[in-house]
């Protein structure tokens, strides 16, 4: 038995390793970075882009002896020589990403623009439904406070800070929240809203139309890029003889 993993008191071979990566379903994780490296050889980065990616200067101040400078770097961070290699390995993703997918990025923001805009929101939820409906009569006919209603009979994490809910993405409510919010008006309440076992009672503080920010913009250039990876794995995994697993053992015979 050839060994090449030892963790602990545990001894693995390969077919070991390998059958872990399949039970623990973190074969295709290890897959797209193996066929991102080989992407990424053909992507050329210059030692002034390297020098801004890592000094955040501008590039066209690098050293004249650039190896150098990147040891004394490394060195008065107490980096080491992998340390610096991921460091660069991130440049040359940076730069696939840009090169790859920001032309695509303003059309796909003004296609989904509604999923990037927030809201902040006062919260009630109920499993009671029929206590729900007295609770939106008390707000709004009764005028009694938000605040205290949420603090009382709220059933999630919301009641410790009055109902308030901070800023959150339209994208990541429920979509039966999201299309009220969407359409409804700051300051008004609107409710009850039926989410399987509970009622949402909610009020609109505020509401962000989303913009293309630079934090926007890379969201969306992450997305298409993992997207992309992934769809590209898939297909290569897809031709025969493409991926073969030389293992004795199956999945189950793992013993981790």
């Amino acid at each position: 038995m050839t060994v090449c993993l030892t963790f602990g008191n545990l001894k693995l071979t390969g077919e070991q390793v390998v059958a872990a990566l399949i039970r623990h379903q973190l074969l295709e994780s290890l897959l797209e970075q193996i066929l991102l490296d080989s992407i990424l050889t053909s992507v050329s980065i210059s030692e002034g882009e390297v020098f801004e990616h890592l000094t955040g200067r501008n590039r066209t101040i690098a050293p004249d002896d650039f190896q150098v400078f990147l040891r004394d770097w490394a060195s008065q961070r107490q980096l080491t020589q992998a340390d610096l290699e991921k460091a660069v390995r991130q440049l040359r993703i940076q730069k696939l990403k840009q090169t790859q997918f920001d032309r695509q990025i303003d059309a796909e923001f003004l296609q989904r623009k509604s999923e990037f805009d927030q809201v902040v929101l006062s919260l009630i939820r109920t499993s009671n439904h029929q206590l729900a409906e007295e609770l939106l009569f008390q707000l709004r006919d009764d005028q009694v406070s938000f605040e205290s209603l949420a603090t009382q009979y709220s059933e999630g994490t919301e009641r410790d800070s009055q109902g308030w809910i901070g800023l959150v993405r339209l994208s990541n409510l429920p979509m039966p929240v999201a299309q009220i919010v969407y359409q409804g008006q700051v300051g008004q309440i609107y409710g009850p809203i039926v989410l399987e076992d509970q009622a949402w009672i909610i009020r609109i503080e505020q509401f962000f139309a989303a913009r293309l920010t630079e934090w926007v913009r890379a969201d969306l250039r992450n997305q298409r890029f993992n997207r992309w990876l992934r769809s590209t794995l898939r297909s290569s995994i897809a031709e025969p003889g493409q991926l073969q697993l030389n293992a004795n053992q199956t999945p189950a015979e793992a013993i981790v």
